[in-house]
């Protein structure tokens, strides 16, 4: 499937090196709409090598430096970037790329679309629904083998393990209340929110 870019895929965890998201990832590089594209890796420098055998040797795409992130078409954010490299990386990617792994920052991407707050890992987070009594803004819990792709103001799930599931959490009154997320097909956001 081609799609017109950008499109964040906020991927709820899973080891690169045990290859535990590869259905995720191959997901990602066929995002991006052709053989090879270009990859940039943002993130702790022992990931990188899982990364490049992953995204390059196994996927086949062309990786590039961080300073030629204006030429990437996938842009993989693992962990947590400094609020300089976030800005550098949200401007570019909301031209042209596909961006995936962004976690927490993944609101920031799209403030208009996807009014949220995320808590990747979400499965082992046993105080995100308690931090959310009283919240006015949604949240979006996402299990380890999972991600929610967001493409414009649409919206899929897509798992790398079965029992992997993304999340709808809201305050009713000082009662947690979860939904699962469960949509393998595009859907509006506007059913999200």
């Amino acid at each position: 499937m081609t799609i017109s870019l950008p499109t964040v895929v906020v991927i709820g965890g899973g080891d690169l090196r045990l290859n535990a998201t590869f259905g995720i990832d191959r997901y990602v590089v066929s995002l991006a709409g052709r053989a090879s594209p270009k990859a940039v890796f943002f993130g702790p420098s022992k990931m990188e090598t899982f990364f490049s055998r992953v995204y390059a040797d196994m996927l086949g795409c062309r990786l590039l430096g961080q300073d030629q992130l204006d030429s990437a078409e996938i842009i993989y954010i693992g962990g947590m970037p400094d609020s300089e490299a976030l800005t550098e990386i949200l401007r570019a990617g909301k031209r042209r790329a596909v961006l995936c792994g962004l976690g927490e920052a993944a609101g920031n991407f799209f403030p208009t679309v996807i009014r949220a707050v995320f808590c990747p890992h979400y499965e082992e987070n046993q105080d995100f629904d308690r931090q959310m009594i009283g919240r006015r803004l949604p949240a979006l819990g996402i299990d380890n083998h999972c991600a929610m792709v967001f493409l414009g103001d649409s919206f899929r799930i897509v798992q790398s393990r079965p029992d992997a599931r993304a999340f709808k959490i809201e305050d009713y009154n000082g009662f947690v209340v979860r939904k699962i997320i469960d949509n393998q097909d595009y859907r509006a956001v506007g059913e999200l929110f």
